[in-house]
């Protein structure tokens, strides 16, 4: 009784703390409007990758970081690339399957092949354990540690969505069927880490915070008018919410003012320029493409690219 009510006091607390909630946003008048490079982030540092020659990336590779390390899923599917912040190769982990999602937290890396997830040290990477879970038929999609003790996931059996959870003390993995979604609106999201608060996006319209406490709330709830755009990166800093959206019109970057509850959308620069959102961690942006690509996100006088550089990392300093 005494938790429901710390749950319940803690929830009404959140709710009133919390200033969002239906976020109207005119996307045909926002996409008319101009913005120059330097209103994104205060510097960009373009950091050439060294890498082994038998590495190879793919053209848009998934990221993760952390406070020392930055972390790519590789070309094959089966091994993290791991490299440090300045962009310096460290090594590889090969997971020796396909690898569906991974999540770095903390000290921790978890990848995800099938039905197992397998736990590495960050600071040796050595293995520390296999967790094969009874997923009982259901094919897991997504995963994402939450905290120290729970791993976050998602996954479907047929039409039905569902969503799990491993409780890592107890190891406990209950597995939940979604009575409202169904598969097919799990497509397109996905989880996203914000420094301490995990974002979480296979909703219609809707964005869920994951906290560390025992609830998860709604956070926020766009509502596109007669567009219905996919919602493909969700990226928080304590100033922005930053959206990257997939329209009939293109690709485009809805910046959110949490303050004053207003938003812009960018779709190019005024220089013509993209901004490429991967992962924001504390006020950093990072991003890791081909080198030919840097001509689409950075302005020539910030190109310093050796010659024969195959992949970079982009460090936008917001």
């Amino acid at each position: 009784m005494k938790r429901a009510i710390s749950i319940l006091s803690s929830l009404l607390l959140l709710i009133a703390c919390t200033p969002y909630g239906v976020t109207k946003v005119n996307l045909d008048k926002a996409f008319r409007q101009k913005t120059a490079a330097k209103d994104l982030y205060a510097r960009v540092d373009v950091l050439p990758l060294l890498l082994p020659e038998t590495v190879r990336l793919p053209e848009n590779s998934r990221l993760e970081v952390t406070d020392n390390l930055v972390l790519l899923l590789d070309a094959s599917g089966e091994q993290i690339v791991v490299m440090d912040a300045d962009g310096t190769f460290v090594t590889q982990v090969d997971a020796g399957a396909p690898i569906t999602d991974f999540s770095a937290y903390g000290k921790l890396l978890d990848i995800l092949c099938g039905n197992e997830v397998k736990e590495y040290n960050l600071q040796d990477f050595s293995l520390t354990r296999t967790l094969s879970l009874p997923t009982d038929g259901v094919t897991l999609t997504e995963l994402q540690r939450r905290d120290d003790e729970v791993l976050l996931f998602s996954g479907f059996n047929g039409e039905s969505a569902y969503d799990c959870e491993y409780f890592v003390s107890r190891d406990h993995f209950p597995v939940m069927k979604n009575p409202v979604y169904k598969a097919e609106d799990y497509d397109g999201g996905g989880f996203f880490r914000c420094n301490d608060s995990t974002f979480f996006f296979c909703r219609p319209g809707k964005i869920n915070a994951y906290t560390s406490d025992d609830f998860i709330y709604p956070f926020l709830f766009p509502d596109f008018g007669r567009h219905n755009p996919v919602v493909t990166q969700v990226q928080m800093t304590p100033s922005h919410i930053f959206m990257q959206l997939c329209l009939q019109k293109g690709d485009a970057l809805l910046v959110y003012d949490r303050a004053g509850k207003q938003h812009r959308l960018i779709r190019t620069t005024t220089e013509g320029l993209a901004f490429p959102l991967g992962v924001i961690h504390k006020g950093v942006n990072y991003f890791c493409c081909p080198a030919r690509h840097l001509g689409s996100y950075v302005l020539p006088e910030d190109m310093t690219v050796p010659e024969n550089t195959e992949y970079i990392l982009l460090k936008y300093t917001l």
